[in-house]
This record gives C-alpha cells, sequence and structure tokens, in this order.
C-alpha cells in the first residue's frame, strides 16, 4: 500500500483540526497501546542500556546516505545499520532545526511545544528527553554547534553541561574532546546529545570545482579577493553589495557561496541563496553536480566521526550496552522540484531522512535489520525511553518503535504524519 505524508503548511495555516485530529489522536493513541503489549517482557527484557548516544546530522537527507539508496558515503554507519535497525521511511516532525529537534527532543510536534520560530522558548512544564533521563539516573552532557539548537531555545534542559562549538567542529578538532569525555565516564551510565552542521551549506568545493572544469569560466582566487574587498560584507539588516554588482560578477559570486568552504569565506557580491531560475541558466546540471559533490563530501565527514565513536566504544568494551541513535533533524533538496535547501520544501528531499538505532545486545541477534511504513521525530521519545525502562510523558502521539526492532511490533495501517513546513519560499536573487 502506498504510504504518504500530509504537509502541514504552518506558515499559511494550513494544517489538519477538527475531526481529522481527533481521529488521527485514536489511531495513534490505539498504535501506542499495541506497542506497549507486544514490548520485551520478563526474562526477555533487556536491562537499561548503559549508555545512550543521540546523533543528529543536520541537513541530511536519506537518500544521500548508504543504504537507502544509490549513495555510498557513509561505511561506518552502514556497518553500525548492519549491527542495528534502519528505518526505512523516516520522516522529519519540520522541515528546519528548530521545530524539528525540539520535537525529537520532547516527542511534540511543532504546534503543541511551540517552537516554530526564532522567538519562542520551549515552555518550563513541558519535559525534555534529558530531564527525563537525568531523573533517571543518567548523566547527560551535550556537544551541539549552536544556531538553531542554542541553549536560548531550552534545548539545554536537563544536561548537565551543554557545550556549544563552531560549525562542523564536532565532527572535526573538537570530536578528540568528545572522545575524551566518553573516556572519563567509565561505566558510568550516561546520555550524550551530539549535533554538527557539517553537511549545512555552504557545502564547500569550490576549488576543486574550478580545477576540474576550467570550461566554467569560475574565478580564480585572486578575483575573488579582490571581489571581497570591493563588495565587502555588510551587517545583517544592511542593504547587501549583491544588488549594486554586476549581473555576471554577482551570479559567479552567488555560486561562489553556496561552494565556499565556511559562512565566513562568502562574498558581500553573492546572495547566500540561489535563485528559482537557476534550473534555467546554462550550466545547471554541472553546477548541481558541485552542489551535491561538496554535500556528498561533508556526509562523509560526519560518517568517519561516527566511525571514531564507534571504534571507541568497541575498546572500551562498550559498544554491545550502548543505545546509539543516528538520524537528522531534516534533508535537503536541489532543484528536484525546482526548490532549493529545505525551509520551504514539502517533498521527500527535505522531509524524508535516516533512522538508524544500534543497541547490540538486543539486536545482534534478533533484531530486525529494515523497519519499513511511515515513522517519524516524534516517534524517538518514546523509544528511547521505552529501551531506556524510563516512564514516558502523557499524552504523546508518538509511537514506541522498540517492538519493531524485534520483530513483534506490526506496521500501523495506513498511518499519517503531518510535518510543519514552517517558511515561505526565498526568491533568492
Amino acid at each position: 500500500m502506498v504510504r504518504w505524508v500530509s504537509i502541514a503548511l504552518l506558515a499559511l495555516g494550513l494544517f489538519g483540526c477538527g475531526q481529522e485530529d481527533a481521529r488521527r489522536g485514536a489511531d495513534e493513541s490505539d498504535e501506542r497501546a499495541n506497542a506497549q503489549d507486544s514490548r520485551p517482557k520478563g526474562d526477555d527484557a533487556p536491562e537499561r542500556p548503559g549508555r545512550i548516544i543521540l546523533f543528529s546530522m543536520d541537513t541530511v537527507r536519506a537518500d544521500r546516505v548508504s543504504g537507502y539508496g544509490a549513495a555510498n558515503t557513509t561505511p561506518n554507519l552502514e556497518e553500525i545499520a548492519a549491527e542495528g535497525v534502519r528505518f526505512a521511511d523516516f520522516y522529519a516532525a519540520a522541515s528546519f532545526t528548530l521545530p524539528a529537534t525540539m520535537s525529537i527532543f520532547t516527542g511534540l510536534d511543532a504546534l503543541e511545544h511551540g517552537l516554530w520560530n526564532e522567538a519562542a522558548v520551549l515552555a518550563p512544564e513541558v519535559p525534555t528527553l534529558a530531564e527525563l533521563l537525568r531523573n533517571a539516573g543518567y548523566r547527560t552532557q551535550a556537544f551541539h554547534e549552536g544556531g538553531y539548537v542554542d541553549a536560548e531555545f531550552g534545548f539545554d534542559r536537563g544536561f548537565d553541561r551543554y557545550a556549544a562549538y563552531p560549525q562542523r567542529k564536532v565532527v572535526q578538532e573538537s570530536l578528540w574532546s568528545i572522545l575524551d569525555w566518553m573516556r572519563s565516564a567509565g561505566s558510568e551510565p550516561y546520555f550524550l546529545f551530539l549535533h554538527t552542521y557539517a553537511a549545512h551549506d555552504p557545502y564547500g568545493g569550490f576549488d576543486r570545482y574550478r580545477r576540474e572544469h576550467p570550461e566554467r569560466g569560475l574565478p580564480t582566487r585572486e578575483q575573488i579577493e579582490q571581489w571581497r574587498r570591493k563588495y565587502p560584507k555588510r551587517e545583517p539588516g544592511a542593504p547587501s553589495h549583491a544588488s549594486t554588482a554586476p549581473a555576471e560578477i554577482r551570479k559567479l559570486c552567488t555560486l561562489f557561496n553556496q561552494l565556499a568552504d565556511d559562512n565566513s569565506e562568502r562574498l558581500g557580491c553573492g546572495y547566500n541563496n540561489l535563485p528559482s531560475g537557476f534550473p534555467d541558466t546554462p550550466h545547471f546540471e554541472l553546477d548541481r553536480a558541485a552542489l551535491l559533490r561538496g554535500y556528498d563530501d561533508r556526509i562523509r565527514s560526519i560518517d568517519r566521526a561516527l566511525g571514531q565513536i564507534r571504534s571507541l566504544l568497541v575498546e572500551l568494551d562498550q559498544w554491545d550496552d550502548t543505545l546509539f541513535i543516528i538520524t537528522s533533524d531534516h534533508g535537503e533538496a536541489f532543484f528536484e522540484h525546482g526548490l532549493y535547501r529545505h525551509d520551504q520544501v514539502p517533498f521527500d528531499e527535505a522531509l524524508r531522512i535516516p533512522l538508524i538505532i544500534s543497541y547490540p545486545r538486543l539486536l545482534r541477534e534478533g533484531g530486525v535489520r529494515t523497519v519499513s511504513g511511515i515513522t517519524w521525530h516524534l516517534d524517538l521519545l518514546p523509544t528511547i525511553l521505552s529501551l531506556a525502562n524510563v516512564p514516558q510523558p502523557a499524552n504523546l502521539r508518538g509511537v514506541d518503535l522498540s517492538p519493531r526492532l524485534i520483530g513483534n511490533g506490526e506496521e500501523p495501517a495506513d498511518r499519517v504524519v503531518f510535518p510543519g513546513v514552517l517558511r515561505v519560499p526565498n526568491e533568492g536573487m
């Protein structure tokens, strides 16, 4: 049977309500009850995991990850999945980081937890995953890269320490600090949240693109530095130099800004977003291939970090007793439906994301390797709490997926989820 995702365009006020909400709530209550009945019991029920690691790969879509299609970018994650479970049809709760990640932390969708714009802060009465696990005796630690998962929104609640790092550092230089922290924890039970923007734009790869395709006529580094001096970046809110730069320079600067190594490299003579007419430009296919190649390389950098984390856990003889959840907040579009990035994209490239759950003590022998059927962010909190034998808050609409991990649960019939697409299209230049 075809599964589908109905999109709630919250910015436009288009979302399910009334009788549909009542039916949906009743259906999901039945799913939770059935899941509770099929959980392992008695001698078959595992002890709680000694460690719980939740890794959020910001902006990583499912079909660019090994095992979800033709991609061959994540061999370490594929190895982890071979001992765990891959969810084939897992969806984000929203199309951008703030509401999606808070849905992971609370088990609520954006309308329920309320964090669907930058002015919002999580209400104090809403319990978070870190609070619930800390109350259950887990030490709680986070290493993240700020932005829309910053402490100001309430993400730090329940963490003993909520440490912020610059973009991509969690999987690069700062990874050693994370590994040292894991060593120092010893046998103490802990919950560790890791988050990286490594796959977020800009994607890198400009110099390679210019070197491998001289026919494209891309500017040299010397030209780029000349433009940087002539068109300096302005403060946020101030008029951009991009609107005054000659059209050809503006187009090249805008392309460079997508392929820069990091945000600090971006040029004031171009925009940070590609225009809606980009697919009609003469070099579209070549440029798009360069964007995807940079994106894939960034995903590979995340995979290397995952491999180092796994290797350390094996070295410490802690791998079998670790619940390791690897997912994303949302995906990324590259004009598959004429749209770019993710904020305003109501399609699978922005909403269908990877989910791998590894818990070798439970799954190595008796687990299933792939779970089909619609699942989403709201299912993570009840699943983690179930595996940790921690009571879950009342009135959650997510489903405990732990029975599905070992083949006891059944796929919910005709399940429908409602991700939020929270921003209207940005036309760029």
